[in-house]
């Protein structure tokens, strides 16, 4: 019981830190009830939600729409890289369903969140709340949003495996991202420059890295190391074993595993499911449906949001390998 009441009071104390930040900003936060029955049954391919998101959101929401249309599905090499789920029906009778969910596509944080503030998607699946860049947007247009934690993702630091370092210490990582540890051998490594990759503004990697890490404290002015996209960095590390980088765990675990680089354990805590269920991986953060406030409650987005929170909707949000929010 007592380790019960400890998970949730992580729970309620992550999610309340992410959105108090926030609060008096145009931010609502809407914690779920997994109990409540949402009836989804009426949305079809033709009025499906307009949905939007972060690269590493697309295998859960295409294990969601086969969920919710009940097609079979298989992991698949999608040829860019990475490993995406795809429906492995052959009933003709769901040829609609099916090409909708092959279709599936977002166009990352940055602009899901542009697109959620011009009103031209729904709703987004990202792992961030909003930056002070969309929050500064989104005021000056009187835009609300509303958001739930649905799943639970961390933020990981990545090393090409020819590295002996195995891990380091919060510390240890402000220091790398701060410009203060230049050398690996200060960390146990090998007497090797330092080469720290870092993500775009706005990114959601980059706002975990800042929320998560930085707090506050100023990176390391390297406007060459700045690299545009998840599989970007992950290309890097894998060619450059003095370096170090980071993203998010569902990506590099299940989207773009490889045999050339390792997650290092932070404060001696390796990130694995059971560490981030339990929230002892320290850079544990939430995955967010986010809404404008002013959606309307009888629509067929509104409804997908609210199911995303109830059991059946968390059970398929796990079904994608994702850490379900509910599973705490």
């Amino acid at each position: 019981m007592k380790k019960d009441h400890l998970k949730n009071f992580f729970v309620s104390f992550l999610f309340f830190i992410s959105v108090i930040i926030y609060s008096g900003c145009g931010v609502n936060d809407n914690g779920g009830n997994t109990d409540e029955v949402v009836d989804i049954s009426k949305i079809t391919v033709e009025n499906f939600p307009r949905v939007d998101g972060s690269t590493s959101n697309i295998p859960m929401m295409t294990v969601v729409a086969c969920e919710m249309f009940s097609l079979e599905y298989k992991w698949y090499d999608a040829g860019d890289g990475t490993m995406q789920p795809y429906p492995s029906s052959t009933d003709n009778s769901k040829k609609n369903e099916i090409d909708f969910v092959r279709n599936i596509s977002f166009t990352k944080t940055i602009r899901a969140y542009n697109r959620l503030i011009y009103d031209s998607t729904d709703v987004i699946l990202v792992a961030n709340t909003p930056s002070t860049d969309h929050l500064a947007l989104a005021t000056s247009l009187g835009v609300d949003f509303t958001i739930a934690p649905i799943a639970l993702d961390g933020l990981v630091f990545l090393l090409n495996t020819a590295n002996p370092v195995n891990s380091l210490t919060h510390n240890q990582i402000i220091s790398i991202y701060t410009g203060v540890t230049t050398n690996w051998k200060d960390v146990g490594g090998n007497d090797s420059t330092l080469t720290p990759y870092i993500r775009n503004r706005n990114s959601g990697s980059q706002e975990l890295m800042e929320k998560l890490v930085m707090q506050g404290r100023t990176m390391i002015n390297a406007e060459e190391m700045i690299l545009p996209t998840m599989m970007g960095l992950i290309n890097k590390i894998e060619e450059d074993e003095n370096g170090i980088g980071y993203t998010v765990f569902y990506y590099n675990n299940t989207m773009v595993p490889r045999e050339k680089i390792k997650t290092i354990s932070i404060n001696g805590v390796q990130p694995n499911t059971s560490t981030i269920a339990s929230g002892t991986y320290k850079y544990t953060s939430p995955v967010y449906a986010i809404i404008r406030t002013n959606l309307d409650k009888n629509s067929n987005a509104y409804l997908f949001w609210k199911w995303l929170q109830t059991k059946a909707g968390q059970a398929a949000i796990a079904k994608s390998g994702y850490v379900a929010y509910s599973n705490l």
